[in-house]
């Protein structure tokens, strides 16, 4: 009803259809509400709709569509335009713009010191079209970290526990993932996961661990799924469980985690939480192995077969 009346509520009502909490996923209901919202000038149902066709999430993909939208969007209000930026970086149906897409993250992190200041800061601190500069990166991931923009905390974080362009600080390189966790970002949860399970900086809490890991891999960080997987292949903070690794290498192998196929390879290997597959094995050890996994490549050498 409120959809009916103002059609700024249309994207607030596709979003209960895009995730389904507390109904039925209908990811067409969610297009048709997002393409009326667009309609209507919404800047925001414009990006969402650019997402939903370059996804093909309730609609066919069509990168062009997909671009007319955010261009609609960022043509609306700057905010939205960091969208179209990663278009042309990206090349998305166009030929790639280093500098066409800085225009746009500027647009959008003069106009709201989120998404486009992250976007930004990741062409400065990689010195994509722009002249590396690590302190540049540093100051428009804290803008938009201030800002409350989880994947600017977790890149700022990254910058830290790295040491990029700043002495390398671990206690803060922690706390800034555990900001970006909060803030909804899921790679931050997995990084602080990853210090519970190392016992970095804090005390070793397997149990800690495994809540940011699967807080990680619930919003679609892979690396959350297969580090997740190691806890119950081995039994750490839980029950020693090889079918629930199984299941959660799979996803991360899946999601293009190669350590995870590695890792899922060798329960195929040894049969363990799942029937010995050879053939299978092999498989997952050589994409590991070409994906970059050592161990891997020197595993797949001792597979007789093909």
């Amino acid at each position: 009803q409120a959809c009916r009346i103002g059609d700024a509520y249309c994207t607030s009502l596709a979003t209960f259809y895009r995730s389904g909490p507390g109904g039925t996923l209908d990811a067409h209901r969610a297009a048709q509400l997002i393409s009326k919202a667009c309609g209507a000038g919404s800047p925001r149902g414009c990006q969402q709709l650019g997402d939903i066709l370059l996804w093909g999430e309730g609609l066919a993909a069509d990168t062009t569509r997909a671009r007319q939208s955010y261009e609609r969007a960022c043509s609306a209000d700057d905010a939205f335009c960091d969208r179209l930026g990663k278009v042309f970086a990206l090349g998305i149906g166009v030929a790639s713009d280093a500098r066409r897409a800085r225009e746009l993250y500027e647009r959008s992190c003069t106009a709201d010191l989120g998404a486009g200041c992250v976007a930004l800061g990741d062409l400065y601190e990689n010195g994509t079209g722009v002249g590396q500069s690590f302190d540049r990166a540093r100051e428009l991931y804290s803008q938009a970290c201030e800002a409350n923009t989880g994947d600017g905390c977790a890149a700022l974080g990254w910058l830290y526990e790295s040491g990029r362009g700043v002495a390398q600080d671990s206690v803060r390189a922690r706390q800034l993932y555990s900001d970006a966790c909060e803030a909804g970002d899921a790679w931050g949860c997995d990084k602080i996961g990853i210090f519970y399970a190392a016992g970095r900086g804090v005390p070793q809490d397997y149990a800690r661990a495994r809540q940011f890991y699967s807080q990680a891999c619930d919003w679609g960080e892979m690396n959350g799924c297969g580090n997740l997987g190691i806890l119950y292949e081995k039994g750490l903070g839980v029950a020693q469980d090889y079918a629930r690794a199984q299941q959660q290498y799979s996803q991360a192998c899946d999601g293009a985690v190669m350590a995870a196929c590695n890792n899922l390879g060798m329960l195929y290997l040894e049969g363990r939480g799942v029937a010995q597959d050879t053939a299978r094995a092999r498989q997952l050890l050589r994409r590991a192995c070409s994906g970059g996994v050592a161990r891997a490549c020197s595993a797949v050498e001792g597979v007789p077969g093909p």
